[in-house]
């Protein structure tokens, strides 16, 4: 019978398998949706991990020496160079690519759990991870649904319109906490149809349980004289 956790030819090629199944799995899903890293990453990020921990094992195994943790160490903190790579900051200051450097980091470890024989919190930690990244955005855009404060930048055709919606939202018990109508963000103000004309603001909203985001999104949206919003 095989030793599933002795260093043989069919343990190795048990566990680079794993290790490339495990990897594709998650990078699927990240290739479904477009992201900075998808299939081939993901599966060669797992597959080098589980090789790099096997590699290691075996020096010690063979020779006697070395440190059986030395380099699945170099693994986790040598991944951040592909993190990094994924890493954006839009025009507007927003970053981008987090949720896939850290599921790149989170890969590799499961590469190096299989490396070193651990199948069981391989195998579970790559369901976590798929359902993470495949699940949790769903959730988060419900749960966004019921955050107590959004920003909204708001284009209006005149003067007269700012302030019909000002009063409109005193009428609704719309609770705007702050105002800002100088706006210097240049991406900001290239929305579509700019004219000198308009009166562009970004209001603080504090929402109220009667308002989820979205449904005071599209209010105002179709309010009269409001010819641009987005949410910041």
């Amino acid at each position: 019978m095989i030793n599933l956790h002795e260093l043989n030819i069919w343990t190795i090629m048990l566990r680079l398998g794993l290790s490339l199944l495990l990897g594709s799995i998650v990078g699927t899903e990240r290739g479904v949706k477009n992201r900075p890293a998808g299939l081939r990453t993901y599966s060669l990020v797992c597959l080098g991990s589980a090789l790099i921990m096997l590699t290691n094992q075996y020096i010690t195994e063979q020779y006697g020496v070395g440190d059986p943790t030395r380099m699945a160490s170099q693994v986790i903190s040598g991944i951040g160079f592909l993190g990094a790579g994924t890493i954006l900051v839009t025009d507007r200051n927003k970053v981008s690519g987090l949720t896939t450097a850290a599921g790149l980091w989170t890969v590799a470890s499961i590469g190096l759990a299989v490396g070193a024989g651990f199948y069981m919190g391989a195998i579970v930690g790559a369901v976590l991870l798929f359902t993470v990244m495949g699940y949790f955005l769903r959730f988060k855009e419900r749960l966004g649904q019921y955050f107590l404060e959004v920003d909204l930048f708001i284009v209006l055709e005149s003067p007269e319109a700012y302030h019909r919606l000002l009063i409109y939202c005193s009428q609704e018990n719309i609770g705007i906490y702050n105002i800002n109508s100088r706006i210097e963000d240049e991406e900001l103000l290239d929305y579509p149809g700019h004219s000198s004309e308009d009166t562009c603001c970004i209001l603080s909203i504090n929402l109220q349980e009667r308002y989820r985001k979205q449904i005071l999104v599209e209010t105002l949206s179709t309010f009269d004289g409001v010819k641009h919003l987005e949410e910041l």
